[in-house]
């Protein structure tokens, strides 16, 4: 009964599914496709429990008996999977290898091309973290590519905002106003779609690291403050956008404005629980009072109600 297990999972009682899972595999008359298909299953349940080990060792199985069966669809599910709890594992090597070698099967088979696009802008984004901004935005101009001949849009514009991210890391200012446009675009023919408003507050970040690097302190600082207006409920968010706020005071010489936006920028870590942003807001913090000690005088500083900035126009809200 592997589709009661698949239907389990479908239904997100992963515990459940992991049960009996363990039952199937004691099957003596199990054939290796019954136990593709069930390792499959388990990859699926350890990685949505975060169980990213167990899920390791689930997906090498898997992939195994794939290759051998060759079954390609099924490979490139496989191997999505695995190379994403590779890299939560913080082992980007190997998800680099995995996501290579599912890269290198596609021209087997074509249904295995709908993963196309997701393996590319993975891999990119692990350079991006790696600080390889050229083979990050050359893989993701590829994941661009992937999804404009899917005609996945969703896909396409979450893997530009990824693409302006990398020419930000990588100094291709040149590069990133058609994009930002292309994304605006997208924001304004889609504004029911489910994920439209974290990636309109994305939008606002990267628009605001644009403005930034361009030295625009003025417009980066407006648009900065209209994302706090819209993430009043979304503490990471807000976190990020006070820690913009906190760089661009900081930029233009304001350090009472730039320590007071760091505290708030901490506050907002701690009320996502998201300790490692928290411990970016108190090294910032700590940095800023180092290098200027006089921040905490009280006396010879404006207050926050002194840097009056005015509102973006219509044209500009997206």
């Amino acid at each position: 009964m592997i589709e009661y297990l698949e239907k389990l999972v479908e239904d997100e009682e992963y515990e459940k599914a992991l049960a009996y899972a363990e039952q199937l595999l004691l099957n003596p008359h199990a054939t290796p496709h019954d136990m593709l298909r069930v390792y499959m299953q388990v990859l699926a349940a350890r990685f949505e429990l975060g169980e990213f080990y167990g899920a390791q060792v689930a997906g090498q199985l898997a992939r195994q008996i794939a290759l051998e069966l060759q079954e390609w669809d099924h490979f490139g599910h496989i191997c999505l999977h695995l190379g994403t709890a590779y890299d939560r594992l913080r082992q980007p090597e190997k998800a680099l290898a995995t996501y290579y070698e599912y890269l290198a099967s596609i021209r087997l088979y074509d249904d295995a091309l709908k993963y196309e696009g997701t393996v590319l802008f993975n891999i990119g984004i692990i350079h991006t973290t790696g600080n390889h901004s050229d083979e990050a935005f050359d893989m993701l101009r590829q994941a661009e590519d992937a999804a404009n001949r899917a005609k996945n849009e969703r896909q396409a514009h979450g893997i530009r905002h990824a693409l302006i991210g990398a020419c930000l890391q990588s100094g291709r200012l040149q590069d990133i106003p058609p994009l930002l446009a292309k994304c605006a675009a997208y924001l304004r023919r889609f504004p029911d779609a489910a994920e439209h408003h974290p990636s309109v507050l994305w939008h606002h970040v990267l628009r605001v690291r644009y403005a930034m690097d361009t030295g625009r302190m003025s417009r980066a600082l407006k648009i900065a403050q209209r994302g706090l207006r819209l993430c009043e409920t979304e503490p990471r968010y807000n976190h990020r956008f006070h820690m913009l706020v906190a760089g661009i005071h900081q930029n233009q010489g304001r350090m009472r404005l730039a320590l007071e936006h760091g505290i708030q920028a901490r506050a907002a870590a701690i009320a996502a629980r998201r300790y490692d942003l928290e411990y970016d807001a108190g090294l910032y913090m700590y940095g800023l009072l180092a290098a200027h000690p006089e921040t905490l005088d009280t006396d010879s500083h404006a207050s926050s109600e002194e840097w009056v900035v005015l509102p973006l126009s219509k044209e500009e809200e997206v």
